[in-house]
């Protein structure tokens, strides 16, 4: 499944998500209040992110997600994986 169909099933719900390279290797963690709009930001206007952003854009080959039943326990969630991930 390619990355616009796996956004497109993304909840709008809180959580955390990661991207992944091609090696499967998370290159960012982040929280939103709506997966899906959070994500598809990312995807929307490459003119309007930083050459980071668009770099790291163009090197995502998944997303994967974890809902959360609150903002709160996202962030704590997120916190949790960037410390693990670092």
């Amino acid at each position: 499944m390619d990355i616009k169909s796996k956004i497109s099933k993304l909840p709008d719900t809180s959580g955390v998500y990661f991207f992944k390279d091609k090696r499967g290797k998370i290159i960012y963690v982040g929280k939103a209040n709506s997966l899906k709009s959070r994500v598809s930001s990312y995807f929307s206007s490459s003119s309007q992110h930083s050459p980071k952003i668009n770099k790291m854009i163009k090197e995502i080959e998944n997303v994967e997600y974890i809902p959360t039943s609150s903002e709160i326990e996202a962030l704590i969630l997120e916190s949790k994986m960037i410390k693990s991930n670092s």
